[in-house]
C-alpha cells in the first residue's frame, strides 16, 4: 500500500513536471486564457520488445504494475498501461507475438527497452494546440483515432 501511494505520488509529480515543460512552452504568458486552447497531457508512449518482460521489469524497478490494455488491430502490437492520475497514463507498446510483420513492428524491434516513442495531448482546439506545439519546436502529427481489443 505504501509503495503504491509513493508510486502514484512520483507519477503525479513527473506528469506535472513534464506537462509543464511540454505545454508551458506552448503558451505565451502575455495571451489571455480565452485566446489559448485548453490542453493537458493525455499519455506518454514507451517501446518494449516483449510486453510481459517489460511489465515484470517495470514492476521491479518502480513497484507499480502495468495493466494489460489489449491489442491494436492492424498494427501487430499490444500494450500495457499505468494510470498517472488526472486522466493521464503511461502506455507501453510491444510487438504482439504471432502477428504478421509490419513496418511499425520492425521499427519497435530496433529500439532499446522503454524508449520514449511519443506523447499525446487532449485539447479543446486541435488547430490552436498544434500551432502552439509547432511554434515551440515540437514535431506534431495529425490527430488519429486509436483502438484496441
Amino acid at each position: 500500500d505504501g509503495v503504491i501511494r509513493r508510486t502514484r505520488a512520483v507519477a503525479a509529480i513527473v506528469t506535472s513536471i513534464l506537462a509543464g515543460l511540454l505545454l508551458g512552452a506552448c503558451n505565451d504568458p502575455a495571451e489571455s486564457k480565452s485566446q489559448t486552447s485548453l490542453h493537458k497531457i493525455d499519455h506518454f508512449v514507451l517501446a518494449a520488445l516483449d510486453l510481459e518482460a517489460a511489465r515484470e521489469r517495470f514492476e521491479q524497478q518502480t513497484g507499480a504494475r502495468l495493466v494489460y490494455g489489449g491489442s491494436h488491430p492492424g498494427r501487430g502490437t499490444h500494450n500495457a498501461l499505468l494510470s498517472l492520475g488526472d486522466g493521464a497514463y503511461l502506455e507501453v507498446f510491444a510487438p504482439l507475438p504471432g502477428e504478421r510483420d509490419s513496418e511499425f513492428r520492425q521499427f519497435l524491434a530496433t529500439l532499446p527497452e522503454f524508449t520514449p516513442l511519443a506523447w499525446a495531448v487532449t485539447t479543446t482546439d486541435v488547430a490552436a494546440t498544434s500551432e502552439q506545439l509547432t511554434t515551440a519546436g515540437y514535431e506534431v502529427t495529425e490527430a488519429a483515432a486509436g483502438s484496441r481489443l
